[in-house]
């Protein structure tokens, strides 16, 4: 019985160090987003799907941004 109680409590201190070490990465990559200028930008688009769609990519810090569109699809407003 007390190898049991062990065994779990072994796979939930792992569970929470991979835990840990994740949420210490997303901070360090928040960070990052936080102080990057964004001046270089790299456009990625999907256009003849549904729905298309067109993002943008910091090519310093890995920043993601939406390009919303506003005009029909298949147009340059779109």
């Amino acid at each position: 019985m007390s190898k049991i109680f062990l065994l779990i409590s072994a796979v939930l201190i792992i569970a929470s160090l991979i835990l840990t070490v994740y949420m210490f990465y997303r901070l360090i990559v928040r960070i990052r987003q936080m102080s990057c200028a964004h001046t270089n930008w790299i456009l990625l688009e999907q256009r003849n799907t549904i729905p298309s769609w067109r993002k943008r990519v910091c090519a310093a810090c890995g920043l993601v941004e939406e390009i919303v569109h506003h005009g029909p699809l298949g147009t340059m407003d779109g």
